[in-house]
């Protein structure tokens, strides 16, 4: 808090490897009240559009940035401040901030690339690490059917401040190798622990999104004493039910329209799929074996559209500490798979999101993770 109680809101750094973002619009206007965790505006990164919720209660006395124009992060944004204070003293913040401002240094286009690679069994795997020097048990994130390691662009950094957080693409997926062999969630948990015994990580924190979250559950069951926690969001195999037509549309879309469809299937805001996200589907689908691997992972675990397989027996039996997310509004998975869990596996239900809850409510996803770890250690 300034001595003022005058408040900058600059853009933020969603990810690793993001470096500006455009502001959409603007949710309140200049000279409302503003709540803490009030939504204020929307930002466009060239991975997802985002709301941007205020970390002050005040007034918005100034909305500094343009319109749809790229702004590097830490960049002023507006500025908010208590009721009653001075035109000329919000003035003189916004000419002191400008001063001082040091647009962040890229190095090329984009700065030094956080993707490394690993090869297990002699398949490929990519994957991005943050805070990898940390002391504390690290975290491993695994992305969900159709994924990569962006799912958790609004997740990995803020996971990352006291530990090392680690998130792969699973083999079929993103930069890492089309291989699949037969497609099962065996051949898949098989090379995510392999992964693990690459980088040498003997205690580990494990989240997975939806079929990342089904390898959770099997990798935590396998791993036993090196399972620190379990979180899973939306996880595969704790019902019958899964959303067919996504599937489908999934596996045929390659023109924009329907791509941006499937997309928006994922969401409860169909905003939040921008164009960046449209183009990079389309890219991934034009690789040579990505569909062909999707497609032998969807007819292994997902044959028919149905679950294959029952993890809740294991997800039961786990001795780890249990966290299981999942948004409110999802429409790929029904959140009425939480029904029935013991009460020893916590359960959190996320309004106003879809199936990827920690794209769309990122705050909440990670202060409930946060909090979920942090309880262990």
């Amino acid at each position: 808090m300034s001595a003022q109680n005058i408040y900058p809101i600059v853009m933020p750094k969603w990810g690793l490897s993001m470096t500006e973002g455009k502001v959409v619009k603007w949710a309140v206007a200049e000279g409302e009240k503003v709540e803490k965790n009030q939504e204020l505006l929307e930002i466009e990164t060239t991975k997802i559009t985002n709301v941007y919720e205020s970390t002050k209660s005040g007034v918005l006395r100034r909305q500094f940035a343009p319109l749809n124009e790229d702004i590097p992060i830490g960049s002023l944004l507006g500025v908010i401040s208590d009721a009653g204070i001075d035109d000329s003293a919000i003035d003189a913040f916004i000419e002191d901030f400008l001063a001082n401002y040091v647009p962040p240094a890229i190095d090329g286009e984009g700065g030094p690339s956080p993707i490394a690679v690993v090869e297990v069994d002699g398949r490929k795997i990519s994957y991005m690490r943050a805070n990898e020097d940390a002391d504390a048990v690290p975290v491993l994130l695994i992305h969900g059917f159709g994924g990569d390691a962006n799912n958790w662009v609004l997740n990995q950094e803020q996971l990352a401040r006291a530990r090392a957080v680690y998130a792969l693409d699973l083999i079929g997926h993103g930069a890492s190798s089309k291989d699949v062999g037969d497609g099962t969630i065996n051949t898949i948990v098989d090379s995510v622990a392999g992964f693990l015994d690459a980088l040498e990580i003997d205690q580990v924190h494990l989240v997975g999104h939806s079929l990342g979250a089904a390898c959770a559950i099997l990798l935590a069951e396998r791993l036993a004493q090196r399972a620190a926690s379990l979180t899973g969001i939306a996880p595969v195999g704790l019902s019958e039910e899964v959303n067919a037509d996504f599937l489908a549309q999934y596996l045929t879309a390659e023109r924009r329209r329907p791509v941006k469809a499937v997309l928006q299937m994922l969401v409860n805001n169909p905003d939040l799929v921008n164009s960046e996200m449209v183009e990079d589907f389309q890219k991934y689908k034009r690789l040579e074996g990505s569909t062909e691997a999707m497609s032998r992972i969807a007819s292994s675990v997902m044959p028919d559209g149905k679950q294959q397989h029952d993890l809740r027996p294991v997800l039961f039996g786990l001795l780890c500490p249990r966290l299981i997310i999942w948004g409110a509004q999802d429409r790929i998975i029904d959140p009425s798979a939480t029904d029935g869990m013991p009460e020893t596996i916590h359960v959190e239900i996320v309004e106003g999101a879809g199936h990827l809850p920690q794209l769309e409510a990122a705050d909440v996803v990670n202060a409930l993770i946060e909090r979920h770890i942090e309880q262990i250690g």
